[in-house]
């Protein structure tokens, strides 16, 4: 019986079984310390806009975005790098948080939503920058 449970519930998109895991309250220490996380940070952005992306499409965002902060070309090993903490790091810790699904398999994205005190708090972090970004 415990295998057919299993079966059933593999049906589901992954999605919606760890959306179904996910539901718990979120401390404001948990938050605040996520958000001080600058990756963190442009990837709640990134993900807000696009809604469903891709882990490289992601990677190649925040390289973007680090070569135009620093005002240098980033190689091949920092996409690497970048991508590796976003896989290690980051999106677990977005996933814990409740704000995104990550399907490792796929190297999905899916937003999930999140307070709006945390989408305040994004529009107040790095406003300079993104004003002052080029288009």
């Amino acid at each position: 019986m415990e295998n057919g449970a299993a079966d059933e519930g593999s049906a589901r998109p992954i999605s919606q079984q760890r959306l179904a895991t996910l539901e718990r309250e979120v401390s404001l220490d948990e938050i605040t310390m996520a958000l001080a996380d600058v990756r963190v940070r442009y990837t709640l952005y990134y993900v807000d806009e696009e809604g469903t992306t891709t882990l490289d499409a992601l990677t190649d965002f925040l390289t973007g975005i680090g070569a135009s902060k620093s005002r240098s070309v980033h190689t091949s090993t920092d996409w690497e790098h970048i991508r590796t903490s976003l896989h290690h790091d980051v999106l677990p810790r977005l996933e814990s948080l409740g704000f995104v699904v990550y399907e490792g398999e796929t190297e999905t994205v899916i937003a999930t939503g999140w307070p709006p005190s945390v989408t305040r708090a994004l529009q107040v972090a790095d406003t300079a920058f993104f004003e002052s970004a080029p288009e």
